[in-house]
């Protein structure tokens, strides 16, 4: 199932209804940084949301293995790797700013 199939269906499954949310901006999904994101406006708030490699989203979260709910994150990954299953994971953080300038996130900058 393609990865935007799914995140469709992930939606569907959730108990919350989701509308179309309208984009500000986009960051697309580049290999050499492995995430996508965008900006929104949800209820008068600006919200970034991210999806893309797990390891590089928990970057970004603070999740590393170093820490206990990343060593958790890392075990369930390694599970389902284990079966072959590809797996993304997606973020969302409240902005009260933005900034115009994309810089590839590699070097823990957090969401």
């Amino acid at each position: 199932m393609p990865r935007k199939d799914a995140s469709s269906l992930w939606l569907k499954k959730a108990d919350e209804r989701v509308g179309k949310l309208e984009s500000q901006s986009k960051i697309p999904f580049d290999s050499s940084y492995k995430y996508m994101a965008s900006l929104v406006e949800m209820e008068g708030q600006k919200v970034i949301f991210v999806k893309g490699a797990p390891e590089q989203i928990f970057k970004m979260a603070n999740l590393e293995t170093a820490n206990h709910q990343g060593a958790i994150w890392q075990k369930k990954i390694q599970e389902h790797a284990k079966k072959g299953e590809r797996l993304i994971a997606a973020a969302a953080k409240p902005v009260d700013f933005f900034c115009q300038e994309h810089r590839p996130q590699r070097h823990g900058k957090r969401i």
